[in-house]
């Protein structure tokens, strides 16, 4: 058996998703495919992979980690929108040749996610 790329996230528990849908759309620029019945669905396009949102079950608690070209012009620009920011860009991990550079903020229903770089090549 071999697991293909991931087709679906889903968030769950989401308190309004009207706030919600607005903050992913507008906010994180994330390009929106509409709402679904039953109602509390809502999904966007994150280059190929489908971000659920719903308003059923408890919150998940997951992290989404959204690649990005420079994720210092991401964070001004999620700063500048207001969005709550948890401190600044920083490595997460370094080698000789390979950086991972991370900046982490919360989505209206307190959800952590993040913006990442990858700086290098990677060289296991």
């Amino acid at each position: 058996m071999t697991l293909g790329k991931i087709g679906q996230i889903a968030i769950n528990g989401i308190k309004n998703l009207d706030t919600a849908v607005d903050f992913y759309r507008e906010t994180l620029g994330i390009p929106f495919i509409g709402i679904f019945n039953p109602p509390g669905l809502a999904f966007f396009d994150c280059d190929g992979t489908r971000l659920m949102l719903t308003t059923e079950g408890k919150p998940n608690n997951s992290t989404i980690y959204f690649q990005v070209d420079d994720v210092h012009a991401t964070y001004k620009s999620l700063k500048a929108a207001r969005v709550p920011m948890e401190g600044e860009p920083h490595a997460v991990f370094t080698t000789d040749n390979y950086e991972l550079w991370m900046a982490f903020f919360h989505d209206p229903d307190g959800n952590l996610h993040a913006v990442q770089e990858e700086r290098g090549r990677f060289a296991p």
